[in-house]
This record gives C-alpha cells, sequence and structure tokens, in this order.
C-alpha cells in the first residue's frame, strides 16, 4: 500500500539480514519467505531503519517465522507505542510489531558474514531514524532519509526537515559517489547522482 521496499541482504554461506519487512498482504509475506527458503538462506536479523508503520508491518512476522531478534533505535520507540493510532488514521488494523530485542546506535556494528554493517543515526525524518552502511559493499540501505530526487517527509511526528538535511549532508554526501543508495521508497540511486540533481541539495 506504502510502496515501501524490504531488501534480503545475504552472504554465500546462507545467513540474510531483513531490512525493514513492509509486507503487509498475504501474498508479500509469502514471496518475502519463497525467497529466503528457496535459497536456503539463515535469517540472523530484522533491522529497522526506523518504525513508522509502513516498515514494520512485517516484523512479527519474520521474527515469529525464522526466530530472530529484531533491531532498531531507541529514540524511534514512540513509533511503536502510537502504532495502532497511527493505523487508524490510514484504515489500517494494528501492525503489532513485537518491541525490539536489541537497540542499537551510532557507532555499532552487524557483523553478516563476510559483511559489516556500520549503523548510522540519521535523524530528521523521524527521531531515532538510523540507516546501515556496507563500506566494504559501497551500499547503503538508508530507509526514508533520501530518494531518488527527493529526500524523506518531515511533517510526521519526529520529524524536522533541517535536522534530515543536516543528516544528509553529513552521513550521506560525505559517502563516496559510487555509493548505491538503496531507499525504503522508489528505486536505487547513488550518492554521486543525488548530489549532482536531488533539487533539495541544490536549491
Amino acid at each position: 500500500m506504502f510502496a515501501e521496499n524490504t531488501y534480503v541482504i545475504s552472504e554465500s554461506n546462507g545467513d540474510c539480514a531483513v531490512i525493514d519487512p513492509g509486507c503487509f498482504h498475504s501474498h508479500e509475506r509469502k514471496t518475502l519467505s519463497d525467497y529466503i527458503d528457496a535459497n536456503g538462506l539463515k535469517v540472523r536479523y530484522v533491522l529497522n531503519t526506523h518504525l513508522h508503520i509502513d516498515h514494520v508491518i512485517g516484523n512479527r512476522f519474520v521474527v515469529e517465522r525464522y526466530r530472530v531478534p529484531l533491531i532498531a533505535h531507541a529514540k524511534d520507540v514512540y513509533n511503536l507505542e502510537r502504532a495502532a493510532e497511527f493505523a487508524r488514521l490510514w484504515n489500517l488494523p494494528d501492525p503489532d510489531s513485537p518491541m525490539p530485542d536489541t537497540w542499537v546506535d551510532e557507532g555499532h556494528t552487524l557483523d553478516l558474514g563476510e559483511t559489516t554493517l556500520q549503523v548510522l543515526f540519521t535523524p530528521g525524518h523521524c527521531a531515532g531514524h538510523i540507516s546501515f552502511l556496507d563500506a566494504k559493499g559501497g551500499n547503503l540501505f538508508s530507509g526514508d532519509v533520501i530518494f531518488q530526487n527527493s529526500i524523506g517527509r518531515t511533517d510526521l511526528p519526529g520529524g524536522d526537515h533541517s535536522t534530515l538535511l543536516q543528516t544528509i549532508r553529513e552521513k550521506v554526501m560525505t559517502l563516496p559517489d559510487e555509493t548505491r543508495i538503496y531507499a525504503g521508497h522508489m528505486g536505487v540511486t547513488n550518492v554521486g547522482r543525488e548530489r549532482q540533481f536531488n533539487p533539495f541539495l541544490n536549491g
């Protein structure tokens, strides 16, 4: 319903992490589990860049099916505490996400086989937003910080436009141009392209 992107990062040994499982419909949950099972993957973590309803509505499904920990940032807990209220605004059922098992912050790392994901604190879209950087592979899983030719909205609770722009300049635009940006919505882009063409960064 929200055209939200869910990512599966996998290693050659089969270890994987699921980022932002926004699967709402049963066929979306089946698509995700079929992919994991067909490729013989072993889910190690469920990672939330932030806890808005469109990014957490599949949390319980993945956590309970694969019996893995849920990881997020503590400053975003208010979005889960108000999830039922937000759901009613969209005429949706309560996403019933479990609370995260582990809270992470800037400087934490998550190991996944040969891949190390660095946690970046990237507020602005909401108070407790984080992104996951695979520096070696040149990949940034940015959630709703930045999109192709756009940026995250800041009109929801905890959002702040100036903070978001500061986050983008200090945490995203300092990365190499070739770093791929896997955003929470829309297609894949890269730092160099957004540096050159994103109207919010060149106003």
